[in-house]
C-alpha cells in the first residue's frame, strides 16, 4: 500500500468517527433547545429546573450572581436558544463538510487522486464555507443584538454603583472564511487541470 492510500484511509477513518461525534452534538443541541423552549412556553422557574446558581457568560468570563441577585430566567433561556441555534448550524455545516471530505478521500484510498469527484467536492467545500461564513456572520449579529436586549438593563442594574461607567457590545467581523473559500476554489481548479492532464496521458498510452 503506497503512502497516499494509507494516509487517505487513516483520515477517512478519523472523519468517520468525527461524524459520529458531530451527530451526537446535533441531537444534544436539538434536545437542549426543545427543553429550553418548553421552559419558556410553560414559564418554569429556577427551582423547577433545578437551577441553584445563575451564571452569566460574557466571552471567556463566567459571572456567578451573588445570593439575592438574579436575572430574568426567560432572558437567559432566550439567549441560550440563540446559542443552541448557532451550535446546530455549525454541526449541520460540519456534517456536510465531512461528507465532502470523505468523498474526496475515497478515490485517494484507491490510489487515484485525480478523479472528477475530487474537484467537484472541493468546489462544494468552497461554497459551503461561504454559506456557513455568511450565516455565522448573521447569527453573530443577532446574538449581539439579543444579548443587549436580554441583558442590557439587567447588567446596568447589577453594576449600579460600581466603577464601570458604561457597557458596550461589540462583535468583530472575521472574513477569513472568504480566504479559505478562495483557496478551496483554487485547489478545485488545480485538481481539475490535473485530471485533464491525466486523461490526456491515459489516451496517449
Amino acid at each position: 500500500m503506497n503512502p497516499l492510500c494509507k494516509t487517505a484511509k487513516t483520515l477517512d477513518t478519523v472523519f468517520k468517527l468525527f461524524k459520529i461525534v458531530v451527530v451526537i452534538a446535533c441531537i444534544a443541541s436539538v434536545i437542549a433547545a426543545a427543553f429550553m423552549g418548553a421552559a419558556l412556553l410553560f414559564d418554569l422557574d429556577t427551582e423547577t429546573l433545578g437551577i441553584t446558581d445563575q451564571i452569566l457568560e460574557i466571552g471567556v468570563a463566567k459571572l456567578t450572581l451573588a445570593e439575592g441577585a438574579s436575572l430574568p430566567l426567560s432572558n437567559a433561556l432566550g439567549h441560550s436558544l440563540v446559542e443552541m441555534a448557532m451550535i446546530l448550524v455549525l454541526s449541520v455545516a460540519t456534517l456536510f463538510a465531512i461528507s465532502y471530505i470523505r468523498a474526496i478521500l475515497h478515490p485517494m484510498t484507491e490510489g487515484e487522486p485525480f478523479r472528477d469527484v475530487v474537484a467537484v467536492n472541493l468546489k462544494k467545500l468552497a461554497w459551503l464555507q461561504i454559506i456557513y461564513g455568511g450565516v455565522r456572520f448573521f447569527l453573530d449579529g443577532v446574538e449581539q443584538a439579543l444579548f443587549n436586549h436580554f441583558y442590557g438593563d439587567a447588567l446596568k442594574e447589577l453594576l449600579e454603583g460600581s466603577k464601570i461607567s458604561s457597557i458596550v457590545y461589540e462583535s468583530e467581523s472575521d472574513l477569513t472564511f472568504l480566504l479559505i473559500a478562495g483557496v478551496l476554489f483554487l485547489l478545485s481548479y488545480v485538481f481539475r487541470y490535473a485530471q485533464e492532464l491525466q486523461k490526456l496521458s491515459d489516451e496517449t498510452l
